[in-house]
C-alpha cells in the first residue's frame, strides 16, 4: 500500500511544470529516494541517513551557487579547479549543473571575444552570458523573453543578426545554444510572413468596401431613375 509520503511527493511532483521547474522535479525525487532507502532499516536509525543527505544536498547546491556567482569575475584556473573538486555522483541533477558549467568554461575565451565585438548586439551577449550559469528554469525564461523581443519591429535585425554570428564566428557557444539561436533566426522570419497576411487582410476589406458601394450606387440610381 503506498504511504503517506510517497502520495506527498507525487502530489507535488505533479503539480510542477516540467519545462519551467525540473530542477525541484529532480531535487523531490532525489529526497524522496534518499528516504526510501532507509525504510528497511531498523526504527531507531531510519532517520539519520535522510537527514545527513539533505545536508549534502543543500552543501552540494551552495557550491554549485557560489561558482556561479563568481563564474564571471574568477580566473579560468579558478573556476577550473572548483568545478573539478565537485563530486555529484548522488545528485544527479547537481551533475547535469555542473557539467553545464564546465561546458561553459570551456566557451569562456570565445565569450570573452563577443563582449568585445563590436558587431554583436550587447543586449544578447549580455543575456546570454547569464544563459550559460543560471539554473535551467531561470535560462528558460531569459530564452523565451529575449525571442518574444525578436519578434519586435526594432529588433529583428538584431536578433538575426547575433544569431548568424554566433554561428559563424563563435562555434562553441553556439553548440551551447544552437536551439535557441534557431529560435531567433525563427522569429525574425515570422515577420514577412504576418505582414503579407496582413496586407492580403487589408486588400480584401478594400475589396469588400467596394463591392458594397458600387451595389449601393447601383441601388440609388436604379431608384433615382425608377421615381
Amino acid at each position: 500500500m503506498t504511504d503517506e509520503s510517497t502520495l506527498t511527493y507525487l502530489a507535488e511532483v505533479l503539480a510542477l511544470d516540467p519545462s519551467e521547474e525540473c530542477g525541484r522535479i529532480m531535487e523531490l525525487r532525489a529526497q524522496w529516494t534518499a528516504r526510501a532507502g532507509t525504510r528497511a532499516l531498523p526504527r531507531g536509525s531510519r532517520d539519520a541517513p535522510a537527514v545527513a543527505s539533505d545536508d549534502q544536498r543543500a552543501e552540494a547546491r551552495a557550491m554549485i551557487e557560489s561558482v556561479r556567482k563568481g563564474f564571471w569575475s574568477e580566473s579560468d584556473d579558478v573556476i577550473a579547479r572548483r568545478l573539478d573538486a565537485l563530486e555529484f555522483d548522488e545528485f544527479p541533477d547537481l551533475a547535469r549543473m555542473r557539467t553545464r558549467l564546465q561546458c561553459a568554461s570551456a566557451a569562456r575565451d570565445e565569450m570573452d571575444a563577443l563582449g568585445d565585438d563590436p558587431k554583436a548586439a550587447q543586449t544578447l551577449t549580455a543575456v546570454l552570458r547569464r544563459i550559460l550559469v543560471v539554473s535551467g528554469p531561470e535560462a528558460a525564461r531569459l530564452r523565451n523573453k529575449a525571442v518574444e523581443d525578436a519578434a519586435l519591429p526594432y529588433r529583428t535585425g538584431l536578433s538575426r543578426e547575433f544569431a548568424r554570428r554566433l554561428t559563424m564566428h563563435y562555434p562553441a557557444l553556439a553548440a551551447l545554444e544552437g536551439d535557441w539561436l534557431a529560435r531567433l533566426a525563427r522569429a525574425r522570419k515570422d515577420k514577412p510572413r504576418s505582414k503579407a497576411v496582413k496586407r492580403f487582410l487589408g486588400c480584401f476589406g478594400y475589396y469588400i468596401v467596394f463591392m458594397l458601394l458600387s451595389r449601393l450606387a447601383r441601388f440609388l440610381t436604379d431608384w433615382l431613375q425608377g421615381s
